[in-house]
């Protein structure tokens, strides 16, 4: 068991780590040039070979390769970008619950709340379970101070990269 003193020491502001360019990732494990070589040699393949890499499941860490991973970690929605919410319903039980969620929201007067509590105006039913008009949900989502939308979610309710539970 770690101490207090432990923890106190840790650097949790670090700057995250660098991938070396040049460097393989080999199944989340870094190889160096010489030691994916090794690899694709083991494997009885061409080292010259680009695709012989490929093959063995070695990935080359380039510049480009770097930069796409923070395009896409920065500025990719999460949520309906091939259509899983209509598929899999996550859409339509939002709306389902669109009238709950704005009187659950206009009735915070602006102030913040880390579990909203809707109460329900129709019979919900989800999946086998059927709750009744009346009854009080907690949804756990956020609402910041002033704010008329879940945090993580944009005015229509789309879900973005910024939603924490």
């Amino acid at each position: 068991m770690t101490s207090q003193t432990a923890f106190a020491k840790v650097d949790f502001l670090q700057p995250a780590p660098t991938q070396p360019l040049g460097y393989y990732d080999y199944f989340g494990k870094l190889l160096s040039p010489q030691e994916a070589a090794g690899v694709v040699i083991n494997k009885g393949l061409d080292p010259n070979n680009p695709i012989s890499y490929q093959q063995v499941g070695a990935v080359k860490i380039t510049q480009e390769l770097i930069a796409k991973g923070e395009n896409i970690f920065f500025n990719r929605k999460i949520g309906d970008t091939f259509g899983f919410q209509e598929v899999f319903g996550f859409g339509l039980g939002l709306s389902k619950i669109s009238n709950e969620l704005g009187v659950a929201i206009a009735s915070l007067q602006s102030q913040p709340t880390a579990n909203l509590k809707i109460t329900l105006q129709n019979n919900l039913t989800i999946g086998s379970q059927t709750f009744l008009k009346g009854t009080v949900i907690n949804t756990g989502l956020k609402i910041p101070k002033g704010q008329s939308v879940p945090l993580g979610f944009t005015p229509r309710y789309d879900i973005t990269g910024n939603f924490h539970l």
